[in-house]
């Protein structure tokens, strides 16, 4: 679902809108995300909700058509997956509100440093705080805030998805402890096993 632009970004990787003499020979990126579209490996699309162009991969056309049922996994996004990027749609489409507050001052701060939105299937649930710390051999979970109306234990799938993630992302950081703050002592019995850490 690429915009064109915006705070997405996604096509900002092709270079400058237009043609620049800094780059010779290079049509512009608004030149090469037209031939893509005319040549079929981009296709528009109308997203109902959802303002402006959107773009969607010809080989994934398919699955607007016919969407398969989404597995009960969950995934952690870091703050540079296009997905997040696009702050626009996350609102329109998932209804989901999401800043990444690393270079907020911490008293303006809303969630934390360093926070990733939970998905679980096709939803935002939530975000989490895991901080790593490979010198100690462990990744501390700060922060837990799930979003209103989602209840952990009643999602059917949730909580095996969410300690396989947990797992996913101990394996990412190559460590093997996992550590919770005091205050999340009820989402440690639900999901982890392993002893707290200071709030």
């Amino acid at each position: 679902m690429l915009g064109i632009g915006g705070g997405g970004g996604i096509f900002g990787g092709l270079g400058p809108a237009k043609p620049d003499p800094r780059w010779p020979g290079h049509p512009g990126r608004t030149a090469l995300r037209e031939e893509l579209v005319e040549n079929g490996d981009l296709v528009p699309v109308e997203v109902e909700g959802v303002r402006g162009k959107r773009f969607v991969l010809r080989d994934e056309v398919g699955l607007l058509e016919a969407p398969p049922e989404p597995p009960a996994s969950v995934a952690f996004l870091p703050p540079f997956d296009p997905l997040v990027w696009d702050r626009g749609l996350l609102g329109s489409l998932f209804e989901f509100d999401y800043v990444w507050e690393l270079f907020h001052p911490p008293a303006k701060r809303r969630w934390g440093w360093y926070v990733l939105p939970i998905l679980f299937r096709d939803r935002f649930v939530g975000r989490i705080e895991p901080r790593i710390e490979r010198a100690a051999g462990r990744v501390q979970v700060l922060g837990l805030w799930w979003e209103e109306e989602f209840e952990p234990k009643r999602a059917v799938g949730f909580v095996d998805a969410m300690r396989e993630a947990l797992g996913a992302y101990m394996r990412f950081a190559g460590v093997d402890g996992l550590e919770w703050a005091s205050h999340l002592d009820s989402e440690r019995r639900l999901l982890g096993r392993r002893r707290q850490i200071p709030a």
